[in-house]
């Protein structure tokens, strides 16, 4: 009886501690297939204690809005208030193949959200990036399990969302500058993790001139996975500014020391990059695939080609 009497600034504070802080960790939150918010199961029994915790915890409970279809995001009938209460939207388009023809996703109804998260197939090489309507409040981006972020898909992120400021990648590949195809690096030895620029260098080549139209962007974070059948490593020193190039090119071309040098001054060098770029960080994931595995999964892809 007594909690319910306090102020609704302070309930308000406690219940937002409690989904935030107890029912959701930080691991949990970078976890690529978990979900950015608590379980309902966890929550539903503040929205039945009292008639003064029911709105607060609605409120905290959808800051996050969690759909996987586009029309989800237009049929909001049974909850209006989301659209006032959302600051985050996470859309799960995981399995694109149930709705190969579904409309972009449509953010009208959206205009107070500051982040965006996007999960994808995993074996759709062929996703596009399709939304309409992106508020410009819209100033963070994480995008999870693109299987071929090419030079395509990064110039869609920049027509998209042109007020970035944030943007996080988690994709097992990466685009090569050198032989411009998307690999799984390979290397010798555990990388450091994380890789971090702060000069406004760091990224593939085209990516940066892909997101030079960018104008606030300033922290990029790509979070890869990695094997270790490599010929080629990437330590502390870092002298190659490594930022995507596959073993394969590093082994064959850097051996000979003019090219390499020449590879790390134009790296160091461009000038169509994003104009506020200050960080760039790069974490590595170990792959232990089994082999059984890996050929699952190219053998669903050529099913479903």
């Amino acid at each position: 009886m007594f909690i319910v009497a306090l102020p609704t600034e302070l309930l308000r504070e406690i219940v937002w501690l409690y989904v935030f802080d107890t029912c959701l960790s930080d691991k949990d939150a970078d976890t690529q297939t978990l979900l950015t918010k608590p379980p309902w199961v966890l929550i539903e029994p503040l929205t039945v204690a009292s008639q003064r915790f029911r709105p607060l915890t609605l409120e905290a409970w959808f800051q996050t809005f969690t759909v996987r279809r586009p029309d989800w995001l237009l049929n909001l009938d049974a909850i209006p208030q989301v659209t006032t209460w959302a600051r985050q939207v996470h859309c799960i388009d995981s399995d694109r193949a149930l709705h190969q023809d579904d409309p972009p996703w449509n953010l009208c109804n959206f205009g107070h959200i500051t982040k965006l998260r996007l999960d994808v197939d995993p074996i759709d090489f062929e996703y596009r990036v399709r939304f309409l309507n992106v508020p410009p409040t819209l100033h963070e981006l994480q995008l999870c399990n693109h299987p071929e972020l090419s030079p395509r898909v990064v110039k869609d992120i920049a027509r998209v969302f042109p007020e970035l400021r944030v943007l996080k990648l988690s994709q097992s590949t990466v685009w090569c500058g050198l032989c411009y195809t998307c690999n799984v690096p390979s290397f010798k030895a555990q990388p450091p993790s994380p890789l971090i620029y702060t000069n406004g260098n760091g990224l593939p080549i085209h990516y940066n001139s892909a997101w030079s139209s960018l104008k606030h962007l300033h922290t990029v974070q790509l979070t890869l996975g990695y094997e270790l059948d490599g010929e080629t490593s990437v330590d502390e020193e870092n002298k190659n500014i490594w930022c995507g190039e596959c073993d394969q090119c590093m082994s064959r071309m850097y051996p000979d020391e003019d090219f390499r040098m020449a590879w790390v001054h134009k790296k160091t060098s461009v000038l169509s990059r994003p104009p506020s770029l200050r960080r760039v960080e790069w974490r590595f994931k170990y792959l232990d695939l089994p082999v059984e595995t890996v050929e699952a999964i190219l053998d669903e892809a050529y099913e479903n080609e």
